[in-house]
């Protein structure tokens, strides 16, 4: 009879302990643990009223119970981790003309691409005298001013839409007659002066906005 309690008790130590090893309960304080249920109090069952678990009655059935009693009892002092919730940055939408800047920049670099292997292919006799290199200039001209205004979208401040948009403007401006030119098409090269003009004030606006940006963000209220 003795054995048979002490095998017993020792199943219900092994099922606590299991339980508690799941949980990531440390060996210090899962004896401690197991110690607190054998002297948890039962007040429900067919033994007596306040009896302890290493004192149950003899049948299996109410020992099973008792035993699970107890896993109940430690299990509801044992603190669970809750997963800290994952944190993901929210990406504000991108606005109109960040849209229409980024798409032409799109335009620009597909342009230069094309642009570049007319040059690189066409044979002298369909270029202007000089006109290779003035293509290649009108090339140089269309890949950095794109990469100019993907750097100004990629910013996402509003003000510098005012740069933005000029800058574009003038690159269509100065790029497409140049090559029209340089490819015997139609002379429209009286257009690409004006283009760029209206580049180099748009490098000046930028340079102004520099200068005033502090100033601007001083004036600008924050939000609370």
């Amino acid at each position: 009879m003795i054995d048979r309690e002490l095998a017993q008790r020792d199943l219900g130590q092994i099922v606590l302990i299991r339980l508690l090893k799941k949980r990531g309960i440390s060996r210090r304080e899962r004896g401690s643990l197991v110690r607190q249920g054998r002297q948890t109090r039962i007040g429900r069952g067919t033994g007596a009223k306040g009896e302890h678990c290493c004192h149950c009655p003899q049948t299996m059935s109410h020992r099973s119970n008792l035993i699970f009693l107890c896993i109940d009892g430690v299990r509801s002092k044992v603190p669970k981790q809750i997963p800290a919730p994952d944190k993901k940055e929210s990406v504000p939408p991108m606005s109109s003309w960040q849209r229409l800047i980024l798409g032409f920049c799109g335009l620009c670099g597909c342009g230069a691409v094309m642009l570049a292997a007319l040059g690189a292919h066409l044979p002298d006799s369909r270029f202007i005298p000089g006109g290779r290199a003035m293509l290649a200039h009108g090339v140089e001209m269309l890949m950095w001013h794109g990469l100019a205004l993907l750097a100004l979208c990629a910013t996402g401040r509003a003000m510098f839409r005012f740069v933005a948009w000029p800058m574009a403007i003038g690159t269509l401006l100065f790029v497409v007659p140049v090559a029209l030119k340089a490819l015997e098409g139609p002379d429209v090269g009286f257009l690409a002066p004006y283009g760029g003009t209206v580049v180099m004030l748009s490098w000046l606006g930028l340079t102004g906005l520099a200068v005033l940006m502090p100033r601007l963000d001083r004036s600008t209220p924050r939000a609370p």
